[in-house]
């Protein structure tokens, strides 16, 4: 089972409580404080391209990035009218490159954590580095191992008039892993039909997470809050990550 192909569909509608103008607001005042101006842009892991869109409408020449071809074609949908529009392409997080480098360098939504075994976590954070411009800052954002292990046997649920997403989640400790089962129920007159699909996120602790970001040639490493500039608590839902590219690299 593939991670967002029947999803892509009805994503927008199922997150249509993701604030993603905040979401934007926070990323430039990061930008402000370290004297970023983001005048190239590349958001990984994309989706739908909702923050993409935000970006280009603010003046960024903006490329949005994504593995699922379902989700890029539901962001291609949005835009057709936009000029200039975010550019959309398809790509690996940890195996990609760039027409250009970038300015700034954003992977929101718990999307690193995707990078499912430690090896495809240090091949994306050296695709990062690459993609960066001297200077340039890379912000993501992870689930702690902590929120990711809570999960454990829990299950949650997504719902509008015309679908259902239920997720089932298992912790495995070997692995080190959260494992989500899906079932998607689309209305289809007066039955349902239904999807599944299958995610794996790795937990990623955060001293791990700053000795490869300096091993890979990044500097000023910093950990916040979930949309703040306070250091994390234990029950962050999200820990925000940013760093800096060497200038001499």
């Amino acid at each position: 089972m593939s991670s967002y192909g029947p999803l892509a569909d009805w994503y927008d509608s199922l997150t249509e409580d993701v604030d993603y103008e905040g979401l934007y607001a926070y990323l430039m005042a990061i930008f402000r404080r370290n004297g970023i101006q983001p005048d190239t842009v590349l958001d990984m892991a994309c989706g739908t391209g909702s923050l993409s869109i935000l970006f280009a409408e603010n003046g960024s020449r903006c490329y949005g990035m994504d593995l699922s071809v379902d989700m890029l074609t539901r962001g291609a949908m949005k835009v057709q009218d936009m000029d200039p529009a975010p550019m959309f392409l398809h790509g690996d997080m940890a195996d990609f490159t760039l027409p250009e480098q970038v300015d700034v360098l954003v992977c929101m939504l718990d999307s690193f954590n995707y990078m499912a075994t430690p090896e495809q976590g240090l091949r994306a954070i050296s695709c990062f580095a690459r993609a960066l411009r001297p200077g340039g800052m890379l912000v993501f954002d992870v689930r702690p191992p902590e929120q990711l292990r809570a999960f454990d046997g829990q299950m949650f649920m997504d719902e509008t008039e015309d679908v259902v997403c239920i997720w089932r989640t298992e912790f495995d400790e070997k692995e080190n892993q959260c494992f989500y089962g899906m079932d998607i129920f689309v209305r289809e007159g007066k039955l349902w039909r239904r999807e599944q699909e299958e995610h794996v996120e790795y937990a990623y602790s955060l001293p791990w997470l700053q000795e490869q970001l300096q091993a890979a040639g990044f500097t000023d490493v910093h950990f916040y809050g979930e949309r703040t500039f306070l250091p994390p608590q234990p029950d962050e839902e999200r820990v925000f990550i940013t760093a800096r590219k060497e200038e001499h690299t």
